[in-house]
């Protein structure tokens, strides 16, 4: 494997473990969304938009940075990648996938919305993406 082909898959894996834990803190956060509309807290609900948009600034940031990265990938599925991936590569990657998998499939066990904006890590380097909070 060529230097500049192991640096490329350093920084894809830096960046999905990034990305990865922000998913989290955007499902955190629309856990306790959830909770705070099941329990008419209104104006808490009120008072989180300035988190939410926040949360949305920093998922349009990583989507650019993610657009940029996987240039050179596009039309593969995050599947694709981890299977094509040298190792150790290929395994991190494998490892991210089934991360994001059960992340998802919890999120939909709760009727989150944000899950919908999952699908793009199925298709992780089409250039065309969701950003979270648009349905």
């Amino acid at each position: 494997m060529t230097a500049s082909k192991s640096v490329l898959f350093n920084k894809i894996i830096a960046f999905f473990d990034d990305y990865i834990k922000h998913y989290r803190a955007f499902l955190q956060f629309e856990y306790l969304k959830m909770d705070m509309i099941n329990h008419n807290q209104i104006e808490k609900l009120s008072d989180s938009l300035s988190t939410e948009q926040a949360l949305i600034m920093k998922t349009n940031s990583l989507e650019n940075k993610r657009t940029k990265l996987l240039e050179g990938f596009e039309g593969k599925s995050f599947a694709e990648i981890a299977e094509n991936a040298p190792e150790p590569y290929g395994e991190k990657l494998s490892k991210f996938e089934d991360e994001l998998t059960l992340e998802e499939s919890q999120a939909l066990e709760n009727s989150i919305p944000v899950s919908k904006a999952l699908s793009r890590y199925k298709l992780v380097a089409d250039s065309k993406c969701y950003e979270f909070g648009v349905y």
